[in-house]
């Protein structure tokens, strides 16, 4: 028969966000409606680099953990809240602190993608006999990473599109435009910037702003790409030599801090200008950008 235990994890900072070098304080709850034997309560502070296996990254022969794919552990912290023991029915409360920081590897910011995800948690973990399942709670925490200074800065990237000639029927057009915090952006900042169609000899039905990642393992030549924002800037009956303006915000966790590791996984961005015209052909420029999460002053 299995008992009811419940358990609840509370944290000072209400929504479980966290840098590096911050001590993670909080408290567990454990509730049971009886007599509870258990050899020993612990809390784990866990993260993971994780490429799940899907049809875009295909790789059968390697072990498969609970997530479905590949893991690389980035932090593994352990404290003992209770020892082997019994509680009678009732509400127990445990106090925690364990500070975060980094090991033999790198931390990386939380993220999650579409194959790459990296994701930390507090596991909180009654140990039962060996007949008796023990009993789990898991819950999320959210890691915020400051980029390394290298001396790039926040750009503006200005670009100029003119005279390109497509699939038939072929014909001429020009578009301009700039894009503020083009090059490296910081993720906790808009993407601004603006479009001016001059001139097309066919109609222009769209434009649309598209933010692309490109998630890659390069050691099993497996790449993905996804549009995690898609921003249509205008549509219809469009203006020549009006200035359109946009603006892209990042979603927050589904796009991190540009990541590169020495496993050969990578997450990188690139921002699309995708026109569509009334004979349904379409043109596209692609920008390729670095996300970084500049320091707190």
């Amino acid at each position: 028969r299995t008992m009811s235990v419940e358990i609840r994890t509370t944290f000072s900072n209400n929504n479980r966000t966290f840098s590096v070098g911050d001590t993670l304080v909080g408290k567990v709850t454990l509730s049971t409606p009886s007599l509870l034997k258990h050899d020993g309560i612990e809390l784990f502070l866990e993260g993971f680099i994780t490429v799940q296996r899907n049809n875009a990254f295909n790789f059968s022969d390697m072990p498969v953990r609970t997530t479905g794919g590949k893991s690389a552990d980035l932090i593994c912290k352990h404290s003992t809240l209770a020892k082997a023991g019994k509680l009678s029915a009732g509400t127990y409360e445990f106090e925690f602190k364990t500070k975060i920081e980094k090991d033999e590897v790198d931390l990386q910011e939380t993220y999650h993608g579409l194959c790459i995800s990296v994701y930390y948690q507090i596991r909180v973990e009654v140990r039962r006999n060996l007949l008796q399942q023990n009993i789990v709670k898991l819950e999320e925490v959210f890691l915020e990473v400051p980029s390394v200074k290298d001396g790039r800065k926040l750009e503006t990237l200005k670009n100029q599109t003119t005279g390109r000639s497509i699939e038939e029927p072929s014909h001429k057009f020009a578009v301009k435009g700039d894009v503020a915090a083009g090059g490296v952006c910081d993720v906790r900042k808009p993407i601004y910037g603006k479009l001016m169609i001059e001139h097309s000899q066919v109609q222009v039905e769209s434009v649309d702003v598209i933010l692309r990642r490109i998630e890659q393992w390069s050691q099993h030549g497996s790449m993905h790409e996804s549009d995690i924002v898609n921003l249509q800037v205008c549509e219809g009956n469009i203006q020549f030599n009006q200035y359109i303006p946009f603006k892209v915000v990042f979603p927050q966790h589904a796009v991190a801090p540009t990541l590169s590791l020495s496993s050969n996984i990578s997450v990188k961005y690139s921002l699309v200008v995708l026109i569509t015209f009334e004979n349904r052909t379409t043109t596209s420029e692609t920008y390729p950008i670095s996300v970084v999460r500049k320091p707190t002053q």
